[in-house]
């Protein structure tokens, strides 16, 4: 081990060595060098390595105390976008960066099917899943207040505006179905309608997300006249009424009526479970 040691810090020997390898490395195949890449071969290269940055989002939404609402901000092919959510909490956080996402990845199947088209291949995919009363809602809704709106619209020109005035005409209106004439009341839809128009757009476009048809994530509003409907109960005169009488009128003529003698018995057997016989039926 010594001996190699002084041998290596001999020049003649390091002179050796030198030579050595030179000459070990000549004996080897020299390797190929791959020839530079064309023009064509760089620009696509340069353009997929473009278009993979821009469909990438590297940065996450954040929460704008003035605004009370989170916010995020991308750029694709130059163009700088921001997208927003007012929704508090980690969730908002999402509908952010999911909008923010949307847009990046604009790979639309078909924009120009119509609105009317899609909602009913959506209707008709409910009835896989879900119960015959909310398809028949769904269905209901949408030819009552949103399709007369919005159902000729292509899908890649339908806009938020658009939606909102599906529920800003249905408030004042009602129904907006041409075929309906007659309007069952003058007053404007109950908040509850409304909310409900509104959950309906927002599932119809989230179905048309999933499938690639739009990018869009409506933020629709209620109007502020909206009020909650009030529902009319029976006072006890009309219940004494409803028990006492035991006829009503059918088409000019009076006939026999059960319903009276019926709720009788009902809320007897119901007062009987709850409360127990009175005492003279325990004395008996």
């Amino acid at each position: 081990m010594r001996e190699t040691m002084l041998q290596e810090r001999d020049p003649g020997w390091c002179f050796f060595l030198s030579v050595v390898r030179e000459e070990a490395a000549g004996s080897r195949p020299a390797a190929k060098k791959k020839a530079p890449p064309s023009k064509g071969q760089r620009h696509s290269v340069l353009l997929c390595m473009e278009v993979d940055f821009m469909k990438k989002r590297v940065n996450t939404a954040f929460w704008v105390e003035k605004e009370k609402r989170w916010c995020i901000a991308v750029q694709k092919n130059g163009t700088r976008k921001r997208f927003y959510s007012s929704t508090p909490g980690r969730t908002g956080q999402r509908e952010a960066n999911a909008k923010a996402d949307a847009w990046l990845d604009d790979s639309i199947r078909d924009g120009k099917k119509k609105v009317s088209v899609l909602y009913s291949e959506w209707v008709e995919e409910l009835k896989l899943t879900c119960g015959t009363s909310y398809v028949t809602q769904c269905k209901r809704y949408g030819d009552c207040y949103i399709l007369p709106t919005c159902g000729n619209i292509r899908i890649d020109e339908l806009t938020e505006g658009d939606l909102q005035k599906a529920i800003n005409m249905s408030f004042k209106k009602r129904c907006l179905k041409k075929e309906r004439q007659r309007r069952s009341s003058d007053k404007p839809l109950s908040r509850k309608t409304i909310m409900t128009i509104r959950s309906t757009e927002i599932s119809f476009l989230k179905w048309c997300r999933r499938n690639r048809y739009s990018t869009m994530f409506p933020e629709l509003s209620i109007p502020k006249n909206a009020r909650m409907g009030k529902k009319k109960i029976l006072q006890p005169t009309a219940l004494k009424v409803l028990f006492d009488v035991d006829t009503r009128l059918y088409y000019g003529k009076l006939v026999f009526e059960l319903l009276g003698k019926q709720l009788q018995v009902v809320l007897a057997a119901s007062l009987i479970a709850r409360e127990g016989l009175p005492e003279t039926f325990n004395r008996a």
